[in-house]
């Protein structure tokens, strides 16, 4: 009988180099696994961490813990959590590791734009 394969998780929501000062999800997955199989470990915050001084992502659990609950990941920008530059959902690790590669990429995009905007000094 072969053992599930387990994938490291931070490695593959592209989130090594990310300040995270929330992480409570477990190291390694089985991608091919439900999230839901961590079942009462799954909660609204599950994942903090800031990408640079002005940007945070958010991944926690929505809903009630079956199958009609859902991660939710967040782009913040200046704190203001009422208003994201970027939310989606999603109900698997493959759909929550093709988001969080999205967010660390728009993250990189929207870093270049703010120091188009910001005035040059002098």
């Amino acid at each position: 009988m072969n053992s599930p394969k387990l994938t490291p998780l931070r490695e593959y929501l592209g989130l090594t180099e990310v300040d995270c000062w929330l992480w409570d999800l477990p190291p390694l997955v089985n991608l091919s696994e439900s999230p839901l199989v961590l079942g009462w470990e799954l909660k609204e915050d599950l994942v903090n961490g800031h990408l640079s001084p002005r940007y945070t992502i958010d991944i926690g659990w929505y809903g009630p813990i079956d199958p009609s609950g859902h991660l939710g990941i967040y782009l913040i920008k200046d704190q203001d959590w009422e208003s994201p530059v970027f939310q989606a959902q999603c109900a698997t690790w493959h759909g929550l590791g093709c988001l969080s590669r999205l967010v660390v990429s728009m993250h990189q995009r929207l870093r270049e734009l703010d120091s188009l905007e910001s005035p040059s000094p002098g």
